[in-house]
C-alpha cells in the first residue's frame, strides 16, 4: 500500500502548495487500501468448481478495516483543515498588503511583509510534516493490514477445501456466478468474529492446516 507523494517534493510557492495539498488529500482518500484477494487453488479437488469473493464488499463490511479507515480519515481531515486555514490567512494578508502599500510607511510594509514571510515558512513546514506523517502512516498501515490479509487468505483456503472449490477469484472478473459459490459473506463473518472477540489478526494464518 504505497502512496504517491512525489508532487510534494518541491514546494514552488504557497499557491502551488495549496493546489498540491488538495491533490494530495484527494489521492490519499482514493488510495485507502482495498482488500487484497489472490487466486487460490485447493489441493486434489474432486471436481473443478470455481468460487468467487467480492473484495470491495469485504472492505466495506470489515469492522477492522473500517475502524482503521475512519481513524485515517479523521487524521486527514484534521491536517487538511489546519493547512487550509493557514493558507487562507496567508492569502488575506498578502492581498491586504498589496492594497495598502500606497498608504503604509516603509516600516509598516516591512513589518507586514515579515509577518507574511513567517507565515509562509510555517505553512511550508506544515506541508513537509504532512508528507513525513504520510510515510509514517504508510508503514504503520502495512503492519496493521498484513496480518489481517493473511487471516483472510487462510479463511478463504479453509472454505475452498471444505466446499471442494478448485479456485476462488475476485468477483470483479466474474461475468456470471452462482450465489452458492460466493464466499464473501462467510469470509466477512469469520473476519468480524475475530474482531468482535478481541483477538489479534495473524494467528489464524499460522495455525497448522486441518486434514
Amino acid at each position: 500500500m504505497k502512496f504517491n507523494r512525489n508532487n510534494l517534493i518541491i514546494l514552488v510557492s504557497i499557491i502551488s502548495g495549496l493546489l498540491l495539498i488538495n491533490v494530495l488529500f484527494a489521492q490519499q482518500k482514493e488510495m485507502l487500501p482495498k482488500a487484497k484477494v489472490e487466486v487460490i487453488s485447493t489441493k486434489n479437488p474432486k471436481e473443478f468448481k470455481i468460487g468467487f469473493i467480492d473484495a470491495e464488499k469485504v472492505t466495506h463490511n470489515s469492522k477492522y478495516l473500517q475502524e482503521i479507515y475512519q481513524k485515517y480519515e479523521k487524521d486527514l481531515t484534521s491536517q487538511e483543515s489546519s493547512i487550509k486555514e493557514q493558507q487562507s490567512k496567508y492569502q488575506d494578508l498578502s492581498e491586504n498588503l498589496k492594497k495598502q502599500k500606497n498608504i503604509l510607511s516603509q516600516d509598516e510594509i516591512t513589518t507586514k511583509q515579515k509577518e507574511i514571510d513567517d507565515l509562509k515558512y510555517q505553512i511550508d513546514e506544515m506541508l513537509y510534516k504532512i508528507r513525513t506523517d504520510f510515510q509514517k502512516k504508510n508503514d504503520e498501515f502495512d503492519k496493521l493490514l498484513d496480518p489481517f490479509y493473511e487471516d483472510m487468505k487462510a479463511i478463504i483456503v479453509e472454505i475452498a477445501e471444505r466446499d471442494g472449490l478448485s479456485l476462488i477469484i475476485d468477483k470483479s472478473v466474474v461475468l456470471y456466478g452462482v450465489k452458492e459459490y460466493d464466499v464473501t459473506d462467510e469470509v466477512v463473518s469469520k473476519l468480524n468474529k475475530i474482531y468482535d472477540e478481541g483477538k489479534t489478526y495473524g494467528k489464524l494464518s499460522k495455525e497448522p492446516a486441518k486434514n
